[in-house]
């Protein structure tokens, strides 16, 4: 899972840095749309399936802007690996957890639309490794590891 996010961190803000990226208005208004959906509704209302689809689909489109079928290829084959573990995992996240994500994802949709893309990649940067430090904790050590 670990080498999962920094294989994401690579893949995703490598994208974001292709000379062809470009935001489409309206799939970023229904993004930001759908986070803010989310965000609004009753804890007992976040399902696994609605959370992984809102998530997935966000880190899908920023590899899609790309205009680069093998960004969003590689993104769309890290979210099949990454759909088990997260349904098996959805029920320990905290519902902050969930929010700072969205609000994460929120900010990163705002910075492009600003058209600044080098500040969406470090927010995506930081996302991702926050991300990636919840599973720090869990991750069994490898034999021959520091």
């Amino acid at each position: 899972i670990l080498e999962s996010y920094a294989f994401r961190i690579a893949i995703e803000t490598a994208a974001l840095g292709q000379a062809g990226y470009s935001v489409d208005a309206v799939e970023l208004a229904r993004l930001r749309a759908a986070h803010e959906a989310l965000m609004r509704r009753p804890v007992g209302e976040v399902t696994p399936q609605l959370w992984f689809e809102v998530n997935s689909t966000f880190h899908e489109t920023l590899a899609s802007w790309s205009r680069n079928r093998f960004f969003l290829q590689a993104v769309r084959r890290q979210n099949m690996l990454r759909r088990m573990h997260q349904f098996a995992d959805f029920w320990e996240l905290e519902l902050e957890q969930i929010l700072q994500s969205c609000r994460d994802h929120l900010a990163i949709l705002a910075a492009l639309d600003r058209g600044d893309r080098q500040h969406a990649v470090q927010l995506l940067v930081a996302h991702l490794a926050e991300a990636a430090q919840d599973w720090e904790g869990q991750a069994p050590e490898v034999a021959g590891s520091p």
